[in-house]
């Protein structure tokens, strides 16, 4: 399986942007910022984007990349559970 960090613009407020939300939730995601999410999947970065395409407004923002490195990272007030997410992942 892969590392992906999904980030994304939710540009209209006022959209229920619940079916996205769930689609993460079934991928076992976990929230790393406001916007930014991480996964392990078989899918590839085409396909992930566009599940979540599916889920979001046309003019909405999309961004999913592979992380090849889990070692190499660091940060500053991440969520405690995208901490202990990254950390488990460490080789």
């Amino acid at each position: 399986m892969a590392v992906f960090e999904i980030t994304y613009d939710l540009l209209n407020p006022r959209q229920n942007y619940d079916g996205l939300y769930e689609l993460l939730r079934t991928w076992n995601a976990v929230q790393a910022l406001l916007s930014v999410w991480l996964i392990e999947s078989n899918l590839t970065a085409e396909q992930i984007r566009d599940a979540i395409k599916a889920k979001v407004d046309s003019n909405d923002r999309i961004l999913v990349v592979e992380i090849a490195f889990i070692s190499h990272w660091g940060s500053k007030d991440l969520m405690p559970s995208a901490t202990q997410w990254l950390t488990d992942r460490r080789p």
